[in-house]
C-alpha cells in the first residue's frame, strides 16, 4: 500500500476539519475561506519556523486564481489551490523573504514553515477572540487544528523548531508540554526528544524583533544545527 505524502495528508485532514465544523463556526474569523492547502513539504527539514496562522493577502495572489471561499471541492480545485499557495510564497516576500533570510543566517539546509492553524485571517487578535473563550480555552475546531499541527510537526521531526510568534509560543508550550532548558534559552519536549525549540517574537511586521535580537536568535539556532562551526558565523 502506497504511503500518503505528508502534504497530501496535511491538506486532506485540514479539509476534513472544515467539513466537520464549518456549519457551527462559519461566522468566526477565517472559517469562510478554504483552509491552507500546502505544496510539498521539504523532506526531513532541519528547521521548522512556526507561526500562528496564514494571513489573507490579496496582493500576493494571482488575479486569475480561483476564489478561496469554502465550498464543495474536486481534486482539480485542490491542485489549483496548491499551485496558488506555492505562487503566494514567492510573491509575498515581506513575510517569506524574511523567513528565508533568517533560515540562511541560522545555517538551515532544508528549512520549512508550519502554522498552528490552517485558517486564513490577517488579524490575529480577531482569531484569538473569536476562537478562544474568556477563560483562554479554544473551541473544538481549534482543538482539532492544534492536534493536526502537532501530528504534522511530529512527522516532520526537525532538529530545530523556532516559534516566531508570542501568542503561538504560549500555545506550543502548552500543546507540547515544553520544558525550559538553559534558563529559558531553549526548550525541549518529551513528545519530540530529538528537537530543540526556540520561542520568539515575529520576524516581520510592526512587532518584529529588532536586528540584534534576530542575530542572537540566528546564532543560537545555528549552534544547534552546526555545532562544529564558528559561533560567530550567523549574521543577518
Amino acid at each position: 500500500m502506497k504511503t500518503e505524502a505528508l502534504h497530501d495528508w496535511y491538506n486532506r485532514r485540514a479539509r476534513e476539519i472544515w467539513t466537520d465544523h464549518f456549519k457551527k463556526h462559519d461566522a468566526l474569523p477565517g472559517m469562510s475561506l478554504f483552509p491552507i492547502q500546502r505544496p510539498k513539504f521539504e523532506d526531513a527539514p532541519d528547521l521548522v519556523m512556526v507561526g500562528m496562522n496564514p494571513s489573507f493577502v490579496t496582493r500576493s495572489r494571482n488575479p486569475d486564481a480561483p476564489h478561496l471561499g469554502w465550498r464543495p471541492f474536486t481534486d482539480g480545485l485542490i491542485e489549483q489551490f496548491i499551485v496558488e499557495e506555492d505562487a503566494a510564497r514567492t510573491n509575498y516576500t515581506v513575510f517569506y523573504g524574511r523567513i528565508d533570510k533568517f533560515s540562511e543566517a541560522a545555517g538551515a539546509e532544508s528549512p520549512e514553515d508550519l502554522d498552528l492553524l490552517p485558517l486564513r485571517h490577517t488579524n490575529q487578535a480577531e482569531v484569538l477572540v473569536g476562537h478562544w473563550n474568556k477563560q483562554g480555552e479554544p473551541n473544538e475546531f481549534v482543538q482539532e487544528c492544534l492536534l493536526h499541527f502537532k501530528e504534522a510537526l511530529r512527522r516532520m521531526d526537525p532538529k530545530v523548531v523556532v516559534v516566531a510568534n508570542a501568542a503561538a509560543s504560549r500555545l506550543v508550550v502548552r500543546l507540547l508540554s515544553l520544558e525550559r532548558r538553559a534558563r529559558g534559552r531553549f526548550y525541549s519536549s518529551l513528545d519530540m526528544p530529538r528537537t530543540t525549540f526556540f520561542l520568539s517574537g515575529m520576524l516581520s511586521g510592526q512587532r518584529a524583533l529588532d536586528e540584534f535580537s534576530m542575530d542572537r536568535l540566528a546564532a543560537d539556532v545555528r549552534a544547534v544545527l552546526r555545532p562544529d562551526e564558528d559561533p560567530q558565523a550567523a549574521s543577518l
